[in-house]
């Protein structure tokens, strides 16, 4: 049995054949068997088939009646017995080493299916060559197709690949049989990707592709619709096989970008028919989720096409269905926010537009407006280059690397919020272990301000290059839509790699799951540590259930299959709290090693003032400026409202989001404060209403810490093994009416109270500390 067979479909290229044949014949592997499949073709192929075939017996030749490009290849697949099938059209040549090149790849991977680069050849002489639009951080990579529109928006070709054969049996998949310009390799590459867990790329153009040859089917002006035919068929495939939910975002932008193709080649009067259907898609495509804004790329030329040639066709269908229906209302708000964002962007992309912003641009970098802007921070010219805060010029490759254990720790922000603090603590940790702390900040602002240099011996930043960065990519009918790695980019595993290559780092700290990407360009001796902070599978879908609006919304992946995706590529996974722990377990089935590793808060010693006056209880609130804490402290100043014996005093960035409207006089926006010590002294009792399940909630381990008394949610108090009943409330109206039950008690009493629930702080926040202790966990997460 060969090792590979190669199918060669021919009709009417007697021009090309014999080279085709030959650049076949001559391969540097020979364990081949070549079988031309002669689709009755009208002139001398058959008998050229059938001259090289007497010279080599690996040529096995199928003469047929003409049936069609997807009929021949069949055929050829029919009577394969390689392990491996290689497809070479036959106005095509090869390159001399193509066969082994793709043999000896889809040995190393054991894959189903190889695919490499190709050039294209011009009848006016010149060539370009197309590669695989990826990143080859090293010389092939593994790219699992129902996460990367990348690869499925890739120029359709069956060729240039390797299949193995037993992996197109298994799922019996053929090249779609139809008559004259067809395009069936579209449809193929569904079928092919659908059903392979990966796909192994290579970079080398190892085919020779002729374009626009006189017998190719994108000559044919007829069959205007034949792409709406191909998708239908495409579509029933991914629903037998149970993919289309997979393959959801791949199947509609495919045709959108398919659309141009199609649209270009056809008569002004089959284009007005096409535009018709186009436009049917197109409305069942931003029904299913994906529109026009939802298209996600890594590759920054197809993100380019997308956005120069793709959407404004797009943008075209969207108006000739509000000329033609009528239906948009004035009054529609989201209408008129579409508005506004399309004259914005076509403002931008025009000569005017860019002469605005760049003299904007030139105004805001103007030495003294730039010096204010970044007042109190490093001062640096906006790039997208990775800098750093140690080295002015940014050639860190002029550190000197003395063998020290070396960790990397990778943030979306840095903002004085319980998420950087429980990073810092996880840092200070490791260094009394003997690490050195290396921080990569990467996000949509440039130099951070207020760095603790005594955690990080070295600082970098980068402002992310990708327009998806901090942007959730959902839709009325899907609001989970973003996967695992959206929000990084080519830049930012260049830079990863540079790191790395430089400092030998030992471990690798990836923060949110959208940064575990750096973890594929990373050798196995690095220890991967994934921090996941919350769970995401969903997450955007469980805040618009819990009644919060669409700009609430965040990062949010649709599968727990995604999720779980991030998870494996880690060595260690570090779940905030117990019960995300057991999920994440659960999703990976135990494969990864995952550790309940929480944010725990120094203790501290304060001098309580006490209940200074007897009529009115003081209650003390601080929280960041998410959405769930915004709508639950409104909801606890209503309910407070009009009661004369409580008086709420609000702290933290929260009260950036805080209108006047929302406050009433027994409420007192204290605004970002400077000193926690003294915000927990000065309250009888502190709260925490939070109703949102997500992650923990710091702020109730941060009362804690501290010593005084709080009133909380039971989702305010998950995974912290608080019991009184105080601490396990169901809502915020609850919440407020406990506190107002307390305030009508006598002097005496509520004293006695309020010192208990102290007490219960203190006694809660010690045996947290006993049951994670940080030196152990840090020391399990390291392997020590």
């Amino acid at each position: 049995m060969p090792l590979i067979s190669v199918i060669m479909p021919t009709y009417k290229v007697e021009e090309y054949l014999p080279q085709c044949l030959e650049s076949v014949m001559n391969q540097d592997f020979q364990d081949i068997e070549i079988i031309p499949v002669d689709d009755g073709s009208p002139d001398s192929c058959g008998a050229i088939i059938d001259k090289y075939a007497s010279q080599d017996k690996r040529i096995h030749p199928i003469h047929q009646k003409n049936g069609g490009y997807g009929k021949a290849v069949n055929a050829g697949m029919a009577k394969a017995s390689g392990k491996y099938i290689a497809i070479v059209e036959t106005d095509d040549y090869i390159e001399p080493d193509m066969l082994s090149v793709l043999y000896r790849v889809a040995e190393k991977y054991q894959a189903s299916v190889v695919k490499a680069g190709f050039r294209k050849l011009y009848s006016d002489g010149g060539e370009c060559i197309v590669h695989p639009p990826f990143l080859f951080y090293e010389s092939e990579i593994k790219v699992e197709p129902q996460y990367s529109n990348d690869l499925m928006v890739m120029e359709s070709s069956i060729w240039a690949a390797l299949y193995k054969r037993e992996f197109l049996e298994q799922y019996n998949i053929k090249v779609l049989e139809s008559s004259g310009a067809a395009y069936q390799d579209v449809v193929f590459k569904f079928m092919v990707y659908s059903m392979a867990e990966s796909i192994i790329c290579i970079d080398k153009p190892v085919y020779n592709y002729r374009v626009m040859t006189a017998n190719s089917s994108s000559k044919s002006a007829k069959n205007w619709d034949v792409q709406f035919k191909n998708y239908e068929v495409i579509k029933q495939w991914l629903a037998k096989n149970e993919k289309f939910g997979s393959f959801r975002d791949a199947f509609y932008l495919h045709a959108y970008f398919d659309f141009i193709f199609h649209y270009n080649r056809l008569s002004e009067e089959s284009q007005e028919q096409f535009i018709e259907r186009a436009r049917e898609f197109y409305s069942e495509g931003k029904r299913n989720g994906v529109g026009a804004e939802n298209a996600r790329f890594s590759d920054s030329a197809v993100r380019q096409y997308y956005w120069d040639v793709v959407y404004p066709f797009l943008m075209g269908l969207d108006k000739t269905t509000a000329d033609r229906e009528k239906k948009l209302s004035v009054t529609d708000a989201q209408y008129w926010r579409n508005i506004v964002k399309d004259i914005l962007r076509n403002c931008y992309h025009t000569k005017a537009g860019i002469r605005i912003w760049d003299k904007i641009n030139s105004f805001i970098h103007r030495p003294f407006i730039w010096n204010k802007i970044n007042e109190g921070g490093y001062s640096s010219y906006a790039s997208n280059q990775l800098q750093s805060l140690n080295f002015d010029n940014g050639i860190f490759e002029l550190d000197p690397v003395c063998g020290e254990k070396t960790a990397l720790v990778m943030v979306p922000w840095y903002l004085p919020n319980a998420a950087i603090h429980y990073i810092e603590q996880i840092a200070i940790t490791m260094k009394k272990k003997g690490y050195k702390l290396h921080l990569f900040i990467y996000w949509e602002q440039y130099a951070p301000q207020n760095v603790n240099r005594n955690v990080w011996d070295r600082v970098f930043f980068q402002h992310a290059s990708n327009p998806y960065f901090s942007h959730s990519n959902y839709s009325e009918n899907r609001m989970d839509a973003d996967h695992i790695d959206d929000w990084v980019d080519a830049d930012f595993l260049q830079s990863i790699v540079r790191l790395n290559e430089h400092y030998k780092y030992s471990a690798c700290m990836a923060n949110y799951l959208f940064y575990s990407k750096a973890f594929d360009v990373l050798s196995p001796a690095v220890k991967k540590i994934l921090c996941t902070h919350d769970k995401f599978a969903n997450h955007n879908k469980s805040l618009h259930n819990a009644g919060y609006p669409e700009w609430s919304f965040w990062f949010g992946v649709g599968t727990e299959e995604e999720e779980a995706r991030a998870l494996r590529r880690a060595d260690v996974v570090l779940a905030i709290q117990e019960d995300d722990c057991k999920y994440f377990r659960r999703i990976v089935n135990n494969e990864v090693k995952i550790i309940t590793f929480p944010f725990i808060p120094d203790k501290h010693q304060i001098k309580y003032k006490g209940i200074e006056d007897k009529d009115v209880m003081t209650v003390g609130y601080i929280a960041s400026s998410n959405p769930p804490n915004y709508f639950s402290i409104k909801k606890i100043i209503a309910e407070l409202e009009g009661t004369h014996n409580i008086h709420l005093y609000i702290a933290g960035s929260i009260c950036d989001m805080l209108k006047e409207k929302d406050t009433s006089s027994s409420v007192t926006v204290l605004g970002r404060i400077s000193s926690l010590d003294e915000f927990y002294s000065s309250y009888d009792l502190y709260l925490n209403p939070d109703t949102f399940y997500s992650g923990l909630k710091c702020k109730t381990l941060e009362a804690l810490s501290y010593g005084v008394g709080i009133v909380c949610t039971k989702v305010a108090s998950t995974g912290i093994g608080l019991v009184q009943e105080y601490h396990l409330l169901d809502t915020e109206k609850d919440c407020a009416q406990y506190l107002l039950n307390l305030s009508t008690k006598a002097y005496e009493e509520r004293v006695n109270i309020v010192c208990l629930m102290k007490e219960e702080s203190c006694e809660k926040y010690d045996e947290f500390c006993e049951k994670y202790p940080i030196d152990d966990l840090t020391e399990e997460m390291l392997g020590i």
